[in-house]
C-alpha cells in the first residue's frame, strides 16, 4: 500500500468523501484482511473446509488443492524438498541456509569448503 499510484488513490477517495486518510487506507485494507481471517479457519490439509471469497471488482480468493495437500503433508513434503535440492545441487538445503544467513560483511556467500 505504499505505491506512488495506491497513496494517490487513497489521497482521492479521502477528498471525495471528506474522511481523513486513514479510515479510506483501513477500509482498503480490511476486505484483504477478511479474506486472511475467512482463509485462516480452514483445516490444514482437507480442502473442503477453505472458502471461495468473491470480492466485488476484484475478484475470486480461492486455495489452490496441491497447497491445501502440502500443507497437509506436512514434515514429509518437506523431506521430499530437501532431498530434490540435494539432487539437483549435490548440498544440503541447511547448510546453504545458514550460509546465506551467516554473509560476509561485504555481502557474498561464502563459498562450500
Amino acid at each position: 500500500m505504499n505505491s506512488v499510484y495506491t497513496q494517490q488513490v487513497i489521497r482521492r477517495l479521502a477528498i471525495k468523501y471528506g474522511l481523513p486518510e486513514f479510515v479510506i487506507r483501513k477500509i482498503v485494507r480490511y476486505q484483504f484482511q477478511f479474506v486472511k481471517e475467512k482463509m485462516g479457519e480452514g483445516t490444514k490439509g482437507v480442502y473442503d473446509t477453505f472458502p471461495t471469497i468473491r470480492l466485488l471488482n476484484l475478484g475470486t480468493f480461492f486455495p489452490r488443492k496441491g497447497r491445501i495437500q502440502q500443507m497437509g503433508d506436512g514434515a514429509e513434503y518437506e523431506a521430499k524438498k530437501r532431498d530434490i535440492y540435494k539432487k539437483k545441487y549435490g548440498r544440503d538445503f541447511d547448510e546453504d541456509l545458514e550460509k546465506r544467513l551467516n554473509k560476509d560483511n561485504d555481502g557474498t556467500v561464502p563459498d562450500k569448503e
